[in-house]
């Protein structure tokens, strides 16, 4: 379980691999917040953690996935795409400003996730020269695929509009 920053949501996690948001700013009377989050896989959920902000979920679940949920309106929680560790993960925590996020497995191994969205398209361009479009179904998930980087290797210009 996890508590949002300002203390009015619970993420709980189920033995059937949902995650469920409570309303508990009446303590007496929880009420639940839209339909459960269903993980990826039927993996139990191990770990959750809130975002400093509390706009972001993440899990970690025994198929070795973190996964992130935009809950910025938690009675339409949305998932954001998710991140393999190949081992089952056992913590995950954001760091203070909510750009890094850690993971725990099994298997000793401690990653660090960068949460900045240009960070990782930069990082993406210079160490893979981008993403194919099959890459990109597998790993982002509800966007349209785009092209990333130039043919040089670099970050390729914003679209323009």
């Amino acid at each position: 379980m996890a508590f949002s920053p300002n203390g009015h949501i619970l993420a709980a996690a189920y033995l059937d691999g949902t995650i469920r948001l409570w309303d508990i700013t009446s303590p007496a009377d929880p009420q639940p917040l839209g339909q459960p989050l269903a993980s990826s896989s039927s993996s139990n959920v191990n770990v959750l953690a809130f975002s400093p902000v509390g706009h972001t979920l993440a899990s970690g679940n025994e198929g070795g996935a973190v996964e992130l949920w935009d809950v910025a309106n938690p009675a339409q929680p949305q998932p954001l795409g998710q991140l393999m560790t190949g081992s089952s993960v056992d913590a995950v925590a954001f760091s203070a400003d909510g750009r890094s996020l850690a993971s725990g497995t099994d298997d000793g191994i401690t990653r660090l996730w960068t949460m900045n969205v240009d960070d990782v398209i930069q990082r993406i361009c210079l160490t893979a020269g981008g993403l194919t479009q099959q890459q990109w179904h597998d790993y982002i998930l509800h966007l349209p695929y785009q092209r990333l980087c130039s043919s040089s290797g670099d970050p390729a210009p914003e679209p323009r509009r």
